[in-house]
């Protein structure tokens, strides 16, 4: 709630004060949030003026792409309006003027994508120029979307390796499903902890915590029908890979406490970023 009246608070000032002195609070708060970083992982003025270089590419980077938005937008300018038009009299628009919009959105896209990995190129530069402790406190990774081309054999390799724990959870919980009643309550407990102990460090909290996710699947498991489990096994192994977090990805989502690489591109190609990298430098 202080936060939102906070917000609030700011945004009335924004408008009271007028559009230039406006832009000017605007750019005050957005170098400030760039300098809090710089401090949070307390960057040298030496690293600092290693950075400004990567930092003032990234700026250059994004102006052009702006720009270069900009000038198809104009290009686009006449069939916008017709568009606009023809859907506010409720008209379907030619497969013309949809194939136009449809290249237009493609090509956007596409411009998006090539800012993106370029940006990320820099961003590699940075990290580079950061000690091990403070890198710790960033996670450089960046989405897979982004090396889609360079790890198509490594996605090709985390496909056939999640395949294959999905289709081995399935037979475990396969055989513990057919298990008599007595080695149902006695026998699955050892079969469970031999197949876990091949993810998980017997004894630890993680091993108890995935042993307890699986014995509940079991459970469940056992009160299937037949035809139920033959249709849904794989489907219900692949649920019980993700849960306990064995499920293999080129997309892990950040490390615990550390700021994400979705972030990093935001700060860093914050307008005010090189006036923030170079005040440090100073």
């Amino acid at each position: 709630m202080k936060r939102m009246a906070w917000v609030a608070l700011v945004v009335a000032a924004l408008t009271a004060v007028g559009p230039a002195f406006a832009d000017d609070i605007q750019d005050a708060m957005d170098r400030a949030e760039v300098l809090n970083l710089l401090l949070q992982v307390q960057v040298s003025p030496a690293q600092a003026q290693r950075m400004v270089a990567p930092v003032q590419r990234i700026q250059q980077m994004v102006q052009a792409s702006q720009r270069a938005e900009q000038d198809r937008l104009n290009r686009l300018g006449v069939l916008l309006q017709q568009a606009r038009t023809q859907g506010l009299a409720g008209k379907a628009l030619s497969p013309e003027m949809q194939a136009a919009l449809d290249a237009h959105e493609q090509q956007r896209a596409a411009a998006r994508l090539e800012l993106v990995r370029s940006v990320a190129e820099q961003m590699r530069l940075i990290e580079g120029m950061l000690t091990p402790e403070q890198n710790a406190l960033l996670d450089w990774t960046p989405p897979g979307a982004l090396t889609a081309e360079e790890s198509l054999e490594e996605r090709t390799r985390l496909q056939q390796v999640a395949l294959g724990r999905i289709q081995d959870a399935a037979r475990l919980l396969d055989r513990i499903k057919y298990l008599d009643p007595f080695n149902f309550v006695v026998a699955r407990v050892p079969i469970v902890n031999d197949y876990l102990a091949l993810h998980f460090l017997p004894g630890s909290a993680e091993f108890q915590q995935a042993f307890a996710i699986t014995i509940n699947y079991s459970d469940q498991v056992r009160m299937l029908t037949d035809e139920q489990w033959q249709a849904q096994g794989l489907d219900i192994g692949a649920a019980l890979i993700e849960e306990l977090g064995l499920m293999p990805t080129l997309d892990p989502g950040p490390a615990p406490g550390t700021i994400a690489w979705e972030r990093l591109y935001q700060i860093l190609t914050n307008p005010q970023a090189v006036a923030a990298v170079q005040s440090i430098a100073r």
